[in-house]
Order: C-alpha cells, then sequence, then structure tokens
C-alpha cells in the first residue's frame, strides 16, 4: 500500500467509505500527545485516518520515531515506508521506536491508522533529548531555528 499522492493537496476532497466525502482538516492533540481520532469519522468502525505532519531538522540525522497506535499503523518519511504495524491494541506512548533518517530542513511524516473497533487513535514524536526538531502541520509555517 502506498501513501496517498506524493505531494499532498490539504484542499483536496476524497470519496471515502460507502461514498461518503472526505478531506484533510487540521486537528489539536490532547495535552497528553494523544490524537484522538474517535468521533472525528463516521462510521468509526473498519475504517483508516491519515495524519500528516512536518518535522523541520536543522541538519541530516539518524533519529527515533517513537509511537503508540490503536489500532494498526504504518508510517511513511520522506515517503518512504519506515514502519507496519497492523496489531489490534490500545494506544500508550512510545509502544513502538523506529529508527529513521532526518533530512536536513522539512521532512514529511504521514501516518496511516486503521480502525477495528472500539477507541480508536495515536501518539507520535521523535526522541529529541536537546529540543532542536520543530514540529508543523505546514512547513512554510515556521523558520529555521
Amino acid at each position: 500500500v502506498h501513501p496517498p499522492e506524493r505531494e499532498i493537496a490539504l484542499d483536496a476532497r476524497y470519496k471515502g467509505q460507502n461514498d461518503a466525502e472526505v478531506g484533510w482538516r487540521t486537528i489539536q492533540a490532547e495535552e497528553s500527545g494523544y490524537v484522538r481520532l474517535s468521533g472525528l469519522v463516521q462510521p468509526n468502525e473498519q475504517v483508516l485516518v491519515y495524519g500528516l505532519a512536518y518535522v523541520l531538522s536543522p541538519d541530516d540525522r539518524a533519529a527515533h520515531l517513537l509511537l503508540g497506535s490503536d489500532d494498526g499503523v504504518r508510517v511513511w518519511v520522506n515517503d518512504r515506508l519506515v514502519h507496519t504495524n497492523p496489531s489490534y491494541r490500545a494506544a500508550a506512548p512510545d509502544q513502538d521506536r523506529i529508527p529513521v533518517a532526518l533530512n536536513k530542513g522539512w521532512n514529511k511524516v504521514l501516518i496511516k491508522v486503521l480502525q477495528g473497533a472500539g477507541g480508536w487513535g495515536y501518539y507520535v514524536r521523535f526522541a529529541d533529548p536537546r529540543g532542536e526538531l520543530r514540529w508543523s502541520t505546514k512547513p512554510e509555517a515556521l523558520k529555521r531555528p
């Protein structure tokens, strides 16, 4: 399975499950970092959602992407599939630790979360002990540190 088109048109509309019109929207993670998907999509069983963010790195570096998901998950960094976990589980922070390569500048992070039944959502972050990485939903929104 490939992610949506390379350049994602955030204002585009798509035909979803049962021919429902779907599209991108900005949502806020909870204070804990949890992105709650329950209630975001109806029906909310046997469906999937993509999440998109960009991370700004001051240099080329090896990093660790930390994530937890309810349920299955796939992640692409700069259009390269870096992780697949088809499990049915409750989400908790840092369930999966994935080594990734970040490029200097903006790096696209695309996550696909599958929903079986029940609760639904995810956590995603980079291990960043020096606090050098910056996140945005739009890469032009932040300037270089």
